[in-house]
């Protein structure tokens, strides 16, 4: 029999593709909210562009488009004179906690009712182009949420949702809120609790299990949510004791990593096992632009000298990429993060695809935002929109009940015409699953197979960044994303991806003695 892998994946797009179309819902088109940082002589502007619904409708262009001077976005100090308005003269700071300007929610509102189509019940979808500095800071969600009366998400820039398994959900949760003197352990653990149950709640996967890692302070106080079967608690003490506390990277040739003691050791503990979703409960830095993740330098050390290391976007994207994951959440360990965190996620969200979610676990009146974020996320069908007013949540569209799915899978496209390279590396049972796991169950899915599904997202991702008239996607509407993607050619580039994936392949088929 003559196995022709660019078939195989070209079958198994049409397959996924009639699936996807037998159970769509009756679905609207999208209402999106386009926010530009326009960087003017003297002067900054932010631009809002308010389209979708139902493009075939006339609509007044200018009026569904506006400015607002950027320094109407920072509250004014209370020792310092302030606009008319009540705004400070003056531009924002970095760390200041921007809000949104007087009336502007009035102006979302008086146009949003000359959009045809645009139902209450849908959700206003928010588009930062960037570079947007720190509006993604500012509580959009909170304010344009109850003014409109709707939910509000946030769009991402890659323009396809990412493969998922459909009857697994593994999770790995790392709770790092720093030396645990000082701190409040009964916090910390609320927190976290909050976020299982609503992880456990929302997932509708057979297999659906967390895995809690922390540093040796703070096991102590977590070990107690491993009485849920689902969840288990891993102790770095024993990983310690075990040998497993190496630095080194486990690829020769790889670049040494500064959150290596923490990798290391996860990997070493799920064992090739595929994550899903990462979840950080967990403290950030901000930086004059944005702000990056902070984490102890192991979860081996004890003590209050132990060095916070920042863990940057790009080291962040490629850890889950190698974990398989397409979803991530950020949640401030402590209130005194919240800002940071907020920031740093918001930052993260725009560096991969995969849905992004930030939330404050503290938050009493988001609780029921926080189940729905999960039951969107983790649930096998599409649910309501969240309405948060402390969080935010990156998604694709599909994701949402009533929000239009489109069927063209670039991604697909991508994997069929690189299959090639991929087939002589892999048995013809994995070879079968992963060009069906958009489609049917797996009894066991090594990490490598996610890994290379989000290396091969990310490659679609930048390879529609370089298609597009601007690499930042910020001139390119929503609907013209699938055509600025257009055919792909391979380059180099994408080669030398697919190059780095088969390298994971063999190292893994190496280790398990397949070759």
């Amino acid at each position: 029999m003559n196995f022709n892998p660019v078939d195989l994946f070209n079958s198994s797009a049409a397959l996924l593709r009639t699936a996807l179309a037998g159970t769509a819902l009756p679905a609207a088109p999208l209402t999106v909210l386009t926010v530009k940082l326009l960087f003017r002589r003297g002067d900054t502007v932010v631009r809002f562009e308010l389209a979708g619904a139902d493009a075939a409708a006339p609509t007044d262009a200018e009026a569904q488009s506006w400015e607002v001077r950027l320094d109407q976005f920072q509250p004014a100090p209370a020792a310092e004179p302030s606009m008319p308005d009540g705004r400070a003269g003056r531009r924002p700071e970095p760390g200041a906690d921007l809000l949104l300007p007087r009336g502007l929610a009035d102006d979302v509102r008086y146009r949003l009712a000359a959009q045809p189509g645009a139902a209450p019940a849908h959700p206003l979808w928010l588009r930062l182009a960037r570079p947007y500095g720190l509006l993604g800071s500012v509580p959009w969600e909170r304010e344009l949420g109850a003014a409109l009366g709707r939910p509000v998400l946030r769009l991402p820039d890659f323009p396809e949702r990412p493969a998922e398994r459909p009857d697994v959900l593994e999770n790995a949760l790392l709770v790092d809120p720093g030396p645990l003197a000082g701190a409040d352990p009964g916090d910390v653990l609320a927190r976290t609790a909050r976020l299982l149950r609503a992880v456990l709640a929302g997932s509708s996967r057979a297999a659906t299990r967390v895995h809690i890692f922390t540093t040796g302070e703070w096991f102590d106080t977590l070990a107690v949510l491993a009485d849920e079967p689902r969840v288990r608690v891993h102790d770095p003490a024993a990983a310690a004791a075990d040998g497993a506390t190496s630095a080194a990277s486990p690829l020769e040739g790889a670049p040494a990593l500064r959150s290596a003691a923490w990798s290391n050791w996860i990997a070493a503990t799920l064992a090739g096992l595929g994550v899903d979703a990462v979840h950080l409960v967990c403290r950030a830095q901000r930086r004059d632009n944005g702000a990056e993740i902070g984490l102890s330098h192991s979860p081996f050390d004890r003590g209050e000298l132990v060095p916070m290391i920042a863990l940057d976007h790009d080291e962040l994207c490629l850890l889950l990429n190698r974990a398989g994951a397409w979803a991530c959440s950020f949640a401030p360990s402590a209130a005194g993060q919240r800002q940071a965190v907020m920031v740093a996620a918001d930052g993260f969200a725009h560096r991969r695809p995969g849905a992004v979610l930030y939330y404050d676990p503290a938050a009493e009146e988001d609780a029921a935002a926080l189940d729905t974020a999960c039951r969107l996320l983790f649930h096998s069908t599409p649910s309501q929109a969240p309405r948060f007013r402390h969080g935010f949540l990156y998604c694709h569209p599909a994701f949402v009940r009533g929000s239009q799915l489109s069927l063209e899978l670039a991604a697909f496209g991508v994997l069929a015409s690189q299959a090639a390279l991929l087939a002589p590396r892999t048995p013809l049972t994995a070879r079968l699953w992963q060009s069906l796991s958009g489609a049917a169950p797996a009894p066991v899915a090594p990490s490598w197979l996610g890994a290379s599904q989000r290396f091969l997202e990310s490659a679609v991702f930048d390879e529609a960044r370089r298609a597009a008239p601007d690499v930042l996607l910020t001139q390119t509407a929503p609907d013209q994303w699938q055509s600025a993607i257009g055919p792909m050619t391979p380059d180099a580039a994408a080669n030398r991806t697919l190059a780095d994936i088969q390298s994971v392949i063999a190292n893994y088929m190496k280790t398990q003695g397949g070759e």
